[in-house]
């Protein structure tokens, strides 16, 4: 009777975190709580909390629990932020404060019942017959990819000739103008996306157009894109992932719109999603069996040029790459000298590439303020809110930062470049231990304004009901004579702009398809999955995934799909390696990337 009462407090708790969560108002209404609805919300907790009870297993019990309180906080923070552009929501009255901690602690025992059955299910019965154990090659799983390959490029080709020659954003133009020599190159954009740019404009030119030089782009990407999902559905069926999670990959990759629409939008994010998808399933095979992957040259110089490629496709992926290294080094002791050799033939590469590569072409290093979203925004925030409480030496270092501008004024909490534009990088190089030492004596005396200014410039990429949009379309007005032609008829172009336009975020649970939170949510949930299994070395799979969350958390706009679209392509390999991962490492595995 006792356990009952306290089932049936926890049910209504739930059901009040949720009335609470969906009211999102200071004070709620009673109208709103009065639905029959909520009954049947009850009951379901009700069923919920009886079976999760039930379960015994600490570690479930553990990795259910850490994961609950992170989701209902990021709630009822991302809440507030959303609202507020700052942490007032939680302490705005006595009687806000009081329906946060019961928000909080309803949204705990929602989310802790569900986890807790949910890893209980995956890590006893789910896909136990498909353990990752490799197939032997095999003739028709390599006819299967090239027929996936086809299915996926085939389901793209509807959107390339509704956008035709393709989709190009402002930060295209910039290094479409130093493709066509219109302007000097710089690193700002990553030179190694912007030479691809200009071959396939060169080839273009063949044609006498640069109307063909972006759908030579267009297509070439479509190609290398699709080619590198088929890969990873075949390689899936090579490790034996079960054929639900196959098909459900093939789908996803086929035809999810942002595929197909980023698949012609000439960005550096969608080449750079695609060797992150190498790169994470190469570390699953180092992680499974480092013997074969790091005793065979053909696998060794696959890795080492993915590797390369990830750092040159976005300067973001240096950092990537930086980190995860020393845990790959310091997790496969018995083959420790050899990647430490990896590493820095790697590093080499890379400082000769943008040493004496870029000395020799003239190319300008990319301007440091990239790199200074969050300092600059904390300090334009300061001065927002607590202008009248700078000293003076603090207002001299910001007046020669910000090039005297009144940058208070241009301060967008969810956006850095007003206030980038304003940045003297002059100033920084020559002042660049003042700068810092200014911007951390600022840090303890207004930690409250820098911890908001950082969550409400990236609270997008961790709070799931963030609504942004996720595509751009058509192509800017330009000196080039680019300009959209739509190749198809009107009425079937329409419902190919319908698609691509639409983001779902007004459907329930398609919403949360689109959304950047939720995605990293389900990248949390998976890592939890893999400490239940207890293999440690097989986290190493998700730390380029981490680390790329962590960074995009310091970029200049609050919310940005492109940014973490690696997280999506990235998620059918991820989620099949950790609801298959065995409890032991596997033997005699195959790279199907390089062999056979």
């Amino acid at each position: 009777m006792k356990k009952w009462i306290i089932i049936i407090i926890a049910a209504f708790l739930a059901t009040l975190g949720v009335f609470i969560n969906l009211s999102s108002v200071i004070e709620t209404d009673s109208l709103v709580a009065n639905s029959i609805l909520y009954i049947v919300l009850f009951g379901a907790f009700l069923l919920l909390i009886k079976r999760a009870v039930l379960v015994n297993d600490k570690r479930v019990m553990l990795f259910s629990f850490l994961p609950a309180i992170i989701i209902a906080g990021i709630e009822i923070v991302g809440r507030s932020l959303e609202k507020y552009n700052s942490l007032l929501l939680l302490y705005i009255s006595p009687e806000q404060i009081l329906l946060n901690i019961l928000e909080f602690i309803g949204l705990i025992i929602m989310f802790y019942s569900s986890l807790v059955l949910l890893f209980s299910f995956l890590e006893k019965r789910c896909f136990k017959e498909n353990d990752l154990t490799p197939k032997p090659a095999s003739l028709s799983i390599t006819k299967k990819a090239l027929i996936i390959w086809l299915v996926i490029f085939l389901a793209w080709l509807p959107y390339f000739l509704t956008y035709f020659p393709g989709i190009i954003t402002v930060d295209s133009f910039r290094q479409l103008e130093q493709a066509l020599g219109v302007s000097p190159w710089t690193n700002y954009h990553p030179v190694f996306h912007t030479f691809i740019i200009q071959i396939c404009m060169q080839v273009g030119s063949l044609f006498g157009s640069n109307m063909a030089g972006v759908a030579v782009y267009s297509i070439m990407q479509m190609i290398v894109m699709s080619g590198i999902f088929a890969f990873t559905v075949f390689y899936m069926e090579k490790r034996n992932v079960h054929r639900y999670l196959r098909r459900a990959s093939i789908i996803f990759y086929a035809a999810f719109p942002i595929h197909a629409m980023y698949s012609i939008t000439m960005w550096k994010d969608i080449f750079f999603a695609g060797m992150m998808l190498l790169f994470v399933i190469c570390l699953v095979e180092i992680v499974t069996n480092p013997d074969r992957f790091l005793t065979s040259r053909k696998y060794i110089i696959f890795f080492v040029v993915i590797t390369i490629l990830i750092i040159l496709l976005r300067n973001n992926g240096l950092y990537i790459i930086l980190i995860s290294f020393p845990f790959i080094i310091l997790a496969i002791k018995e083959h420790r000298k050899k990647l430490i050799l990896i590493f820095g033939l790697v590093i080499i590469v890379f400082a000769i590439y943008t040493g004496p590569l870029f000395s020799a072409l003239d190319i300008a290093k990319g301007n440091p303020r990239k790199s200074l979203s969050v300092p600059l925004q904390q300090m334009a925030r300061v001065a927002a809110f607590r202008g009248d409480m700078l000293n003076d030496a603090e207002i001299k270092v910001m007046d020669g930062v910000f090039s005297s501008a009144d940058i208070a004024k241009y301060y967008n909490p969810r956006l850095a470049d007003p206030v980038k534009n304003h940045f003297d990088p002059e100033y920084y190089e020559e002042n660049k231990m003042l700068f810092y030492s200014t911007w951390i004596k600022m840090f303890f005396r207004f930690p409250k304004v820098f911890i908001e200014s950082y969550l409400a410039n990236s609270f997008g990429y961790w709070y799931p009901e963030t609504v942004y949009a996720t595509v751009s379309l058509g192509i800017k007005s330009n000196d080039f004579g680019i300009i959209r032609q739509s190749l198809l008829p009107d009425k079937v172009r329409e419902v190919i702009e319908y698609s691509s336009i639409q983001n779902k975020r007004d459907l329930p649970v398609i919403s949360m398809i689109y959304s950047i939170g939720f995605n990293t949510l389900v990248v949390l949930s998976l890592i939890c999955l893999i400490c239940i299994k207890k293999q440690r070395r097989y986290l190493l799979v998700f730390v380029p995934i981490v680390i790329l969350l962590l960074t995009v958390a310091a970029s200049p706009i609050n919310t940005e799909f492109r940014y973490v679209y690696s997280v999506f392509t990235c998620l059918p390999i991820l989620l099949a390696f950790a609801l298959c991962a065995p409890s032991k490492p596997i033997e005699n595995s195959m790279c199907p990337s390089v062999a056979d």
